[in-house]
């Protein structure tokens, strides 16, 4: 018969700190966005190429960036499902 484990309390400290990882980059790339867009372009610099490299940066935050982040959300949930499914199941073998 297979023994199955399960470090519930690791398994939520993963989740917690993949939540932190994406809070800080989603952080960080509210930051950089508004450097960007209101600051750098348009301010710092200006001409055709800083209107090309924003549309660029935008399409990349927008495009590329963010749904990673999202993913990394829906893989914190499935985590956090894992673990409370396990915490239920396991709870029911208990006398």
């Amino acid at each position: 018969m297979t023994t199955l484990h399960f470090d519930m309390d690791a398994g939520y400290q993963t989740a917690d700190q993949i939540k932190a990882f994406r809070e800080n980059v989603h952080e960080q790339l509210r930051a950089l966005s508004a450097r960007v867009n209101n600051q750098f372009v348009g301010g710092e610099w200006q001409g055709q190429a800083a209107e090309a490299f924003r549309t660029e940066f935008n399409d990349w935050a927008n495009y590329q960036l963010l749904p990673q982040l999202n993913a990394l959300e829906s893989l914190e949930l499935a985590l956090r499902t894992h673990v409370d499914n396990w915490g239920q199941t396991s709870s029911s073998f208990m006398p």
